[in-house]
């Protein structure tokens, strides 16, 4: 496949991130979900599959949520950085990491 031998974190119950992770394990990709939504119906068939790695051993941390959200898990860059440094990290909120509208949801 593809991406074989490409760990991925996926962090969170956010279907974003579910969509990102779902995506990269079609193409070979080996993803880790750490606490996401397995309720039925979309996020059940989003998260489907076997978690493999952690994150520490990751390529690519995926997580989503406003920046207090992730902070108070953990999971802000910051404290990623530190659990791995060699990581790419893509954060997903609605109004981005920084600025005024930061925390907002989006709708």
């Amino acid at each position: 496949m593809l991406l074989e031998g490409f760990r991925v974190a996926q962090l969170g119950p956010g279907l974003a991130a579910a969509v990102c992770g779902r995506l990269l394990a079609d193409v070979g990709a080996a993803v880790h979900r750490v606490a996401p939504d397995r309720s039925p119906g979309l996020a059940a068939w989003l998260n489907h599959g076997p978690d493999a790695g952690t994150v520490e051993a990751a390529d690519l941390i995926v997580a989503e949520g406003p920046p207090s959200a992730l902070r108070a898990a953990g999971w802000d860059a910051a404290s990623l950085r530190r659990l791995n440094p060699g990581a790419a990290i893509v954060l997903i909120a609605p109004f981005g990491q920084t600025g005024p509208r930061a925390e907002e949801p989006a709708t």
